[in-house]
């Protein structure tokens, strides 16, 4: 079982589900995970990192010496230099992607874009997006979100075709997989092959989803879409390029892997609905042994853990970290 594990969330690509899951695996495994070394008080967003500074220790919360950091899951620019110095040189480095038009539509969503669009630009047809695409005003901060920007690019890099290529070829090289939210169950699976972990480590109910979609009607134009991956030309060529990798991978899986899949996907839906209406259930969830996974339990505890939100969970491995470490500055004075 590989238990340094480094996830690099990009913005809308469903990272807050994937965090909780190693946040899980943190907890239950007793590992040390790097931390916001920040205040739980109103309008500090302790959950978040954003970008290393020169002197990265002093962002984050400290360890015992002659331990190790062993998982990341919180909002960060990526470093290379900065990352190795501070995970083991066996970690395993993953991130997740998402299709960038689909990625898009979620952003102006969540972030209350179209709001300010049918107010400055009322319609009376779903195409929504089309008047505020064409007037290219409303978006123009919105590559700060990009993914790319996660990865490391700085937002007003100019890059050429042959440039973006280097910048690809460079993520490629130092991350071991990366995800695709429209595979997010084959992906999972496949993460759970090559970090040798248990099919429980791995189960999830979705986070932080979405937005306030409900009740309105939207539709996209060619010439939308056009647009959109105009605003992001660096984002689909990063996705265009790990769709082609991530289908590689999976194909040159055993013959029972899409079964493994749909395994997994069954043990979900039993998952969701034991946790969603536990007042309901028997206390303890036997999800039987298949031959991808032994026998486990879901306990209460198990379903608290999986619908912690993030800041909450992160709330409780920042205090479980300062105790540990308190304990021992207490035990060497």
């Amino acid at each position: 079982m590989k238990k340094n594990v480094v996830f690099l969330k990009v913005h809308k690509c469903a990272s807050s589900t994937v965090s909780n899951i190693i946040q899980r695996f943190t907890m239950n495994y007793d590992l040390n995970p790097v931390l916001p070394d920040k205040p739980f008080i109103e309008g500090v967003w302790y959950w978040f990192l954003g970008r290393f500074w020169k002197n990265h220790t002093a962002q984050i919360l400290p360890i015992p010496p002659r331990e190790s950091y062993n998982t990341f899951f919180v909002h960060s620019v990526y470093n290379r230099r900065k990352f190795r110095e501070i995970f083991p040189n066996d970690t395993f480095y993953f991130a997740i992607l998402r299709d960038p038009v689909d990625r898009f539509v979620s952003y102006a969503f969540y972030f209350q874009q179209v709001k300010k669009i049918e107010k400055l630009y009322p319609v009376k047809t779903p195409f929504i997006f089309s008047k505020a695409l064409s007037m290219h005003k409303i978006f123009k901060n919105i590559e700060q979100y990009d993914p790319a920007v996660d990865f490391g690019l700085y937002k007003y890099d100019i890059y050429n075709s042959s440039q973006i290529q280097q910048f690809i070829a460079s993520i490629d090289k130092d991350f071991d997989f990366v995800m695709l939210v429209e595979y997010f169950d084959e992906s999972l699976v496949y993460l759970r092959r090559q970090l040798c972990w248990t099919t429980k480590d791995i189960v999830y109910i979705s986070q932080n989803q979405g937005g306030p979609k409900a009740g309105v009607k939207y539709a996209l134009s060619k010439n939308d879409i056009v647009r959109i991956k105009a605003l992001h030309q660096i984002d689909v060529a990063l996705y265009d390029h790990f769709y082609r990798k991530f289908w590689k991978k999976i194909n040159s899986q055993a013959v029972d892997f899409f079964q493994e899949v749909a395994r997994f996907k069954e043990t979900l839906m039993i998952i969701y609905s034991h946790c969603k209406y536990a007042v309901y259930q028997p206390p303890i969830l036997r999800i039987p042994k298949s031959p991808w996974s032994p026998e486990f339990t879901i306990t209460r505890k198990d379903c608290d853990q999986l619908m912690y939100s993030e800041p909450f969970f992160i709330m409780k491995l920042n205090l479980k970290m300062k105790d540990k470490y308190k304990k021992y500055m207490d035990g060497n004075q």
